[in-house]
């Protein structure tokens, strides 16, 4: 016989110790059989195998989908193909009669392991994070689709990352920890929310007191923001990220529909709110801001599924936590998205209408957002209608989503006629020095908002709308002025 021939042959028996490990985690799993049907699913959930966690996650996939399975169920189960492997180290363990409705097994027995395998320690958990990461990449490897594909690569990236998450935190640290970002001081300052430089004027402080209670948009907060084609979204969400940067947050932009060359333009023209009016020529013909190598992604081969938006937020967090530091931002990253109606996901299906996949795709991004302590912008579209109403300022017009619902705050940005909002068939009020109107409308801010006044300190008015000018020729938003009043650069 040949050495090849001897090596397919020869029985290799497993470690002892791996195999007494399988043993007691399909005891473990054979504990659910045993629950009331209504909180297997859940239990299965919660167990942390090493060895079993592809069985683990599966099972727990049926539960939810057929809760009354019963034991005899669980071989069928094992004959997928992605379960292959899984069944012969059960079978090669000997564990696999503990799964066999044929052979009894004592339920306190069963409640036992079910309950050693749930203490699992950290360094056991840390193992099976690394084995569940590994047994997630050799199935994309033989994945036939390309959705199962990219999403076992998705929850390979999420099982490394879930020891970083605040899973761990116990709920009075975390509870206190909010506490005093959130109720120390009554106004945040630029590194405890993202917000606009107040450099840039009066609309720019006006803007922040409607992000949030303290003056901006604080961990887990979503802002969107509705226009018409070329009404300044792109602008707006650019100017955010700008300025995010300069107080040190990092920020993701992703861009679905221009290039990487031109959402850098149309960053480059905010820098430095003094500049303003200057032409986006003389602005945008530099180097990047050193600052922006470490703190801005770009992505140049982007995609529109959710998943991967998801999982950059959830790598963002993670870098964060990494160089914790004194002065660091407590926002661990904005994420704008240019813009909301070109995203998907991966598990759509051809019944599925475009806003339910819209809402989907949003409210999974918006998830992991307020789980990672990131803000995220929407930049969506209106629906033609509220474009050809000169009146529309309802936040409900968002290409047909209810994506106002999930905001924190929503903001609409028309060109403007004589303070109110344009139609999309009117060329809004100009000026030759400050180019075009623009007016941008709160529909939507949660939490009491309040600004200071000669009597101290008031409510903010809901709805309210402030104009803004926006200058073509400097791509840029800001209060207006003569050329003169706009700062020193400015270019006839």
């Amino acid at each position: 016989m040949s050495k090849t021939a001897e090596k397919k042959t020869a029985y290799n028996p497993p470690d002892d110790e791996r195999a007494e490990r399988l043993r007691m985690e399909a005891m473990a799993l054979r504990h659910l059989f045993n629950l009331p049907e209504n909180e297997r699913a859940e239990a299965a959930e919660a167990l942390r195998p090493w060895e079993l966690v592809l069985l683990a996650k599966d099972l727990a996939a049926a539960f939810r989908a057929a809760p009354g399975m019963q034991l005899s169920d669980l071989g069928a189960l094992l004959k997928r193909p992605a379960l292959e492997s899984c069944a012969a180290e059960l079978d090669a363990a000997q564990a696999a009669p503990l799964l066999d409705p044929a052979h009894g097994q004592d339920p306190e027995d069963l409640a036992e392991a079910y309950a050693a395998v749930l203490a699992t320690t950290d360094k056991a958990a840390d193992l099976q994070r690394i084995r569940e990461a590994a047994a997630l990449l050799e199935r994309a490897k033989a994945a036939q689709k390309p959705q199962d594909r990219r999403a076992d690569l998705a929850a390979a990236v999420q099982s490394l990352e879930a020891a970083e998450r605040a899973d761990a935190v116990p709920l009075a640290e975390a509870w206190n920890a909010y506490r005093k970002s959130r109720f120390e001081k009554n106004e945040a300052g630029p590194k405890d929310a993202v917000m606009l430089d107040k450099a840039r004027g009066a609309w720019a402080d006006w803007f922040n007191r409607n992000l949030g209670p303290r003056g901006g948009l604080e961990p887990g907060r979503l802002l969107l923001v509705g226009g018409g084609p070329g009404g300044g979204k792109t602008t707006l969400g650019a100017t955010i990220a700008v300025d995010a940067m300069a107080a040190g947050c990092p920020v993701l932009f992703w861009q679905l529909e221009l290039s990487r060359e031109e959402t850098l333009e149309h960053m480059l023209c905010q820098v430095g709110p003094k500049y303003a009016k200057t032409a986006w020529r003389s602005k945008a013909n530099h180097d990047l801001p050193e600052a922006w190598a470490d703190l801005l992604t770009l992505p140049k081969c982007d995609t529109p599924e959710a998943a991967h938006v998801e999982n950059i937020i959830r790598s963002m967090e993670s870098q964060a936590r990494k160089v914790r530091q004194t002065g660091a931002h407590a926002v661990r990253g904005l994420v704008v998205v240019d813009y909301a109606q070109l995203l998907t996901v991966e598990d759509r299906t051809a019944r599925d209408a475009r806003f339910e996949v819209l809402e989907k795709a949003a409210s999974r991004l918006a998830k992991a957002a307020g789980e990672c302590g990131a803000v995220l912008v929407l930049l969506s579209q209106v629906n033609k209608a509220a474009r050809n109403d000169g009146n529309a300022l309802a936040g409900t017009s968002y290409a047909g989503a209810d994506l106002e619902r999930m905001a924190h705050a929503a903001v609409t940005i028309w060109k403007s006629i004589g303070g109110k909002p344009a139609a999309a068939f009117e060329p809004g009020d100009t000026d030759p020095e400050n180019g075009v109107a623009r007016l941008l409308s709160f529909t939507k801010t949660r939490g009491q908002m309040f600004y200071e006044s000669e009597h101290g300190q008031m409510p903010q008015p809901p709805g309210e709308s402030k104009a803004a000018w926006y200058t073509p020729r400097g791509r840029a938003l800001h209060d207006g002025g003569t050329p003169k009043q706009a700062a020193i650069g400015w270019e006839e």
